[in-house]
C-alpha cells in the first residue's frame, strides 16, 4: 500500500506518561494503567503522531534517519499497534489492512530486534 501525502495520522494521546529508556520508550496509559514498551522504530512513529504529519512524511523521516528505505508497511504496522494499544485516539482509522505485513512477516523482514510494540 502506497501512502498519499494527504493521509494524516491523528495526534497521539496527550494523557500518557512517557519515559525514555536506553533503547526503548515506555508509554504508560494512565486510563488503563498498562505500560507499552516501544522500540526505536515505534518510538519514532509515536513521536511523529502530531496530527500534522502524513504517513508519507513519516516514511521519509524514518528513511532519512535510518539511512535506508523504510517500507510503508512497517509504518502502517506501527500505527496499527499504537491504535490497538489505544495510544492513538479511538477515532483513529486507517485504510484497509489487506496487503500489509503480518507481524511474522515484519519480524522476518526487519529482524527480531525491530519488533514494533510489546505490552507489559
Amino acid at each position: 500500500m502506497t501512502s498519499k501525502p494527504t493521509e494524516y495520522v491523528p495526534p497521539k494521546r496527550k494523557d500518557a506518561i512517557v519515559r525514555q529508556l536506553e533503547h526503548e520508550l515506555l508509554v504508560l496509559d494512565t486510563k488503563t494503567n498498562k505500560a507499552h514498551c516501544l522500540n526505536q522504530t515505534a518510538s519514532r512513529v509515536w513521536a511523529l503522531c502530531d496530527g500534522e504529519t502524513s504517513v508519507a512524511e513519516m516514511i521519509r523521516a524514518l528513511s532519512e534517519e535510518s539511512g535506508t528505505r523504510v517500507d510503508d508497511k512497517i509504518v502502517w504496522m506501527a500505527l496499527g499497534q499504537l491504535r490497538k494499544a489505544r495510544l492513538l485516539p479511538k477515532e483513529a482509522s486507517f485504510p484497509d489492512e489487506t496487503g500489509r505485513l503480518s507481524r511474522r512477516e515484519a519480524v522476518r523482514k526487519i529482524g527480531v530486534a525491530a519488533a514494533l510494540c510489546c505490552r507489559w
